[in-house]
This record gives structure tokens, sequence and C-alpha cells, in this order.
């Protein structure tokens, strides 16, 4: 099937600026590590280590899922004046540099299943830094509406590949052929590339992005495979229902990547009011490890606070820290947070980071999550939270 209608959408609010070369030698580490640029500080391990944290009494997932809240938005391809909202979302400005110099094409995250029963079905809309893992956490979450977001212009460049990916591949495994085995030569996807896209400036950027990032992904995408098959998970890499799901979203025109900051002043309050002027709710704000970069500040709590979150909402992250526990084989701990908990926690508490946050992680089943859900206290002194443009809409807070 031919991707003609898809790549053309492709074009709106493309940014043309690109990030220094990468490097390709193997798998890089989890892309969201670039959410802002800050010295490198690690794993984070440095820090100061909470003591071994308790086993929260939880009741395990229901056989079955809730039912999903109504859809905000109707079935079916969205039409023109359904996706002007979401197209009408505004870059950030780029980053002086890239974290470490590097673009991360894929994500060194193994372990999203580990979410999957607290995703399964909750609609709305996915919200989140990275590349393959957020179509990974799509099949299951199933959203209306997909927004990736990276503050670097190549890591959304691979959004706009995978939806010439998913326009002319219609299986998982026509999906993975589309990219190469080796690191030199002409990926298949190139030859769509050259006939989708009509704009020649664009055409010639992604090009550029999927001769560099082509053997990186491919071997990504094959490493998805032998990582859930064992688990028996199935995922839109390995699964035909899982694929179709996720491929559908691009072919009604329900993806919309951007360059982003998660605490810069345009992007994530552009993202608040689109979702409100469709009615449709953040369910899941996926933050990787991006917040080891960055302190709470004012603008990181005002992106977070505006977003039209409900009851149902989680804030997911990945922990890159050995004081909590892991799978075997996996460098990340998976927590997970009522939205609206972190909401409140951001608008009184002076909390000064995601380091001090995890301190009141309290471990859940399956082993190597947890949940964080701390008593917002107000702080002495009120943390200072940077004013809400007033064109985000109804944010009420």
């Amino acid at each position: 099937m031919r991707g003609a209608c898809v790549a053309m959408g492709l074009a709106f609010g493309f940014a043309a600026a690109c990030a220094p070369g990468p490097r390709v030698g193997e798998i890089r580490p989890n892309q969201a590590e670039a959410t802002t640029h800050v010295p490198d500080s690690g794993s984070g391990s440095g820090a100061p280590q909470p003591p071994a944290l308790p086993v929260a009494e939880v009741i395990p997932p229901a056989a079955e899922p809730p039912p999903a809240s109504p859809a905000a938005l109707p079935a079916g391809p969205l039409n023109e004046a359904q996706r002007a909202p979401l197209l009408a979302i505004r870059n950030d400005p780029p980053p002086p540099a890239t974290t470490r110099n590097t673009h991360y094409w894929v994500s060194n995250e193994g372990a999203h299943h580990l979410w999957r029963d607290r995703i399964t079905d909750l609609g709305g809309a996915l919200v989140g830094v990275g590349t393959d893992q957020l179509y990974v956490m799509a099949g299951w979450q199933q959203p209306e509406l997909l927004i990736p977001m990276d503050f670097d212009i190549e890591v959304v460049k691979v959004h706009r590949l995978y939806g010439i990916a998913f326009a002319n591949a219609a299986t998982p495994q026509a999906f993975i052929d589309l990219w190469s085995r080796k690191p030199t030569g002409t990926p298949p996807l190139a030859a769509f590339v050259e006939t989708d896209v009509k704009d020649p400036t664009l055409r010639k950027e992604l090009l550029r992005s999927l001769q560099i990032s082509n053997y990186v992904i491919h071997a990504r995408l094959r490493q998805l495979v032998r990582l859930y098959a064992p688990r028996q998970v199935a995922c839109f890499i390995n699964d035909q229902v899982q694929y179709d799901r996720v491929r559908k979203l691009w072919m009604e025109q329900r993806v919309f990547p951007v360059r982003g900051d998660l605490t810069a002043d345009t992007t994530m309050q552009d993202i608040a009011a689109a979702l409100r002027k469709v009615g449709t709710p953040l369910r899941a704000l996926y933050l990787s490890n991006a917040e080891q970069y960055f302190p709470y500040g004012e603008k990181f709590r005002r992106n977070v606070i505006v977003q039209p979150f409900d009851d149902r909402s989680l804030v997911l992250r990945g922990y890159p820290s050995t004081a909590y526990t892991q799978i075997d084989g996996d460098d990340y701990h998976y927590s997970h947070q009522p939205a609206l908990n972190f909401v409140a926690l951001l608008q009184v508490s002076s909390i000064a980071g995601v380091q001090q946050l995890m301190r009141t992680a309290v471990n859940t089943e399956p082993f190597g999550t947890s949940i964080v859900n701390p008593d917002p206290k107000p702080s002495k002194r009120p943390p200072k939270i940077a004013p809400v443009r007033d064109a985000v809409e109804g944010s009420g807070r």
C-alpha cells in the first residue's frame, strides 16, 4: 500500500535544522537522555542512594482491563479541522548541542512490558520522548493520538521515516525488511522516501537521516523480536494485531512528531492547548530517564501542570539506578506515578528533581517496577512556577 497521503502530511511543522553527525557503530543509549542539554551526569547512581524499598500491597491487575473511556475523536481518519490544532503545535528552538553529541536513534530500555497491564486500553493521548518504545506502548495503550516529542530534530526525522515505513509495510516482517541489515548500502525504505515525500528539501533531509540510522534501527527492531519472544509478549513488531493498531494511527493521521523540550516555553504548552481543543486527555506521559538531566525548574513545572490529565493518567519513567529493582539483562527500573499526584506535587512542593522524588518509590509487582505517589505536602517556601500562556485554554491551574 502506498503511503503518499501519509508522507504529504509529514511536511507540516517540520524543521529543517540538523544537529551534528551521529555515531552509529552500536545501539546507543536511550535517546530520551537528550531531552535537555546539561553536563553529563552519568547514570545517576553516584547520587545518595535510598534505602531498600518495601514491596507495596497492591491489587494485581484485573484479568480483563476496565473499559476504555469514550473517545473524544470519532473513529476513522482525522479530517483537516480535527488535525488543525495538532498541526499547529510548534517546535521549541533547537538545543546548542545534543547530550554527548549523539543522536539517540533507538531506545536501550528493554522491559516496557512491565507497564503493559497498567496502560492497556488507556486510550487518550500518548506523549513521550524516544522512538521505537513509543510504538511498543501505543500497541497496548491504543491511544487516540500519539505525539512523539524530542528536542533532537534527528529523532523527529526517525518518526517521519517510521510513518513512511508503516504506510508501505502491511506486516511486522515487511516493516523490518524496509531497513538495512548492513551499515552500508541503500535500504529498501529509501525508494519509498523518494516517491512518497514530495517536498524536495524534506526528502533530502530524510534520506540523509535514513542512510545514517537505518542499520541501527534494523538491529533494534530485530532485538525487540528477540526480547519479547521468550516473554510471550505481543507488541507491534511481533504481532499482526498490535502492528495493525499502530499502523492505523499513522494511516488515520493521528501521529504528530514534534521537536520539543520538556523545560522550554512552547511545545509542551502547545500540546496542552491542542489536546484541550480536541477534547482528548493526556493519559500517558512517558519521560524515560529524561528528568535526570534537569532540575524541576519553573518551566518544567508549568509544562506538566497545564496538561489535560484525568484520574486515569500516568507519568512513566525509566530510572537507571541499581538501587531499584531491575529484571535480569536490563539497566532500568520502571516506575509509574498518577499524573494528578505529580501535578499536585509540582504545584506545592519545592522537591528538587527526580532523584529526590524516587526516594518515595514503593516497589510493586511485577518485579522491576514501582509506584511513586507521595503526599504532596506544601513546602515552607512555595516553588516558583512559570506563567501559563493565555492560549492554553481551560488549564484551570
